[in-house]
């Protein structure tokens, strides 16, 4: 017995993570996955750890010189790397 309605295993995954709580955690993976594309090897090198909390992104940098650059392009940053997903992940950045 033949279904009629058949579907692309793609397309059931997108309807999949879209409807549980898989796909936030998905596209906060590709902003901090996108961080070395945005910011270049150098800062991506100096970078320890980072992560996602309520919309915020900390970033723990090695060197205090870069962290102090990078805090007054901090709005830059966000917008780029929001830009990189398509949409609006992150709403700060705290730099360590």
């Amino acid at each position: 017995m033949r279904r009629k309605e058949t579907q692309n295993i793609s397309d059931i995954l997108k309807q999949f993570t879209k409807e549980s709580a898989y796909e936030q955690k998905l596209i906060e993976n590709r902003v901090i996955g996108n961080w070395g594309k945005v910011l270049g090897t150098g800062i991506a090198n100096s970078t320890r750890k980072m992560y996602i909390s309520d919309r915020i992104l900390f970033v723990y940098i090695d060197s205090s010189v870069m962290r102090q650059e990078l805090l007054m392009i901090r709005s830059q940053i966000q917008e780029a790397l929001n830009k990189s997903v398509g949409k609006v992940v992150i709403d700060n950045i705290i730099f360590r």
